[in-house]
């Protein structure tokens, strides 16, 4: 549309790196093009439609086959997208999606804009796909329906709060990879740093029963696949921020604030907190918590 930009994502989905082999491929399918769309939500973005290279190993199964593409069906058509193409290649099971969407260049969400004094949030619960995750790994069984399951398998792109924000967050970006190694891209390009309040971090109650404060405190702030958005804002515009994801019926907790000093700060309940160890997902050494 005229005066508008376009937004332009891609990303992979490897066996073994970002999902099991046995792995519900109706369910591979939809995660595939949600965590693409979540980048788009964290622009501020419209998605329009979307490209998939399926790289398929010689020896695969065709039967594999259906439900992937009727996962990606169903995810195009609940979010109102278009498939723009796909080709296929041999190789390791892998799948590229590059997603396209459209914004308007002085509203769009951007991770450069955060200053000292800005507020920082999130919307919705972090570190319950980590979670779930780790009792997959462990060899406990999840039902298909658990909820902290399907967290992981089925994330939900948060669209309509990336929409809500424009030109109202001063920076944003979606936790694929953990709050804080995430909220780093933020920090780096802003110039600023921030603290961080841990007990204001939207837990699970499950989850914190099962592992107890400090444990949950740690797949929070590092599990990644959380597939939410963090974000920064002008305090002064918190009740307009309030009003509008409120309007959109996202859920959202403000976290911490923004500072001139360098670096992340942890507290809880007042108190320093030992954040050694705790970084986030690296795609090239795997996750690191």
């Amino acid at each position: 549309m005229p005066g508008e930009a376009v937004a332009v994502t891609v990303d992979t989905l490897v066996e073994g790196g970002h999902f099991f082999p046995h792995t519900d491929p109706r369910r591979l399918g939809r995660k595939a093009l949600a965590v693409n769309l979540s980048d788009l939500a964290a622009m501020g973005a419209v998605p329009l439609g979307w490209t998939l290279l399926l790289q398929w190993p010689a020896e695969g199964d065709e039967a594999w086959l259906e439900p992937l593409v009727g996962g990606l069906a169903e995810e195009t058509r609940d979010r109102g997208v278009r498939c723009l193409g796909a080709t296929l290649c041999r190789g390791p099971l892998a799948l590229t999606i590059q997603a396209i969407g459209r914004v308007s260049p002085a509203g769009a969400l951007r991770r450069d804009r955060g200053r000292p004094g800005q507020r920082l949030a999130v919307t919705g619960h972090l570190g319950v796909a980590a979670w779930a995750l780790r009792r997959l790994e462990a060899g406990e069984r999840l039902d298909a329906d658990d909820p902290a399951r399907l967290a992981l398998e089925l994330p939900e792109p948060q669209l309509a709060a990336g929409r809500a924000l424009v030109e109202l967050a001063t920076a944003a970006i979606d936790l694929s990879d953990g709050l804080l190694q995430d909220l780093g891209h933020i920090l780096r390009a802003s110039g600023v740093g921030a603290t961080l309040e841990l007990e204001r971090l939207p837990l699970e109650a499950g989850m914190v029963s099962q592992l107890g404060r400090q444990e949950a405190l740690r797949l929070a702030l590092a599990g990644g696949d959380d597939y939410q958005l963090c974000f920064s804002y002008d305090p002064l515009r918190e009740e307009e921020v309030a009003r509008r994801l409120a309007a959109a019926g996202v859920a959202w907790s403000p976290i911490g604030w923004l500072e001139a000093e360098a670096g992340v700060r942890l507290r809880l309940d007042g108190r320093p907190f030992d954040g050694a160890g705790i970084t986030g997902w690296d795609p090239f050494r795997g996750a690191v918590r």
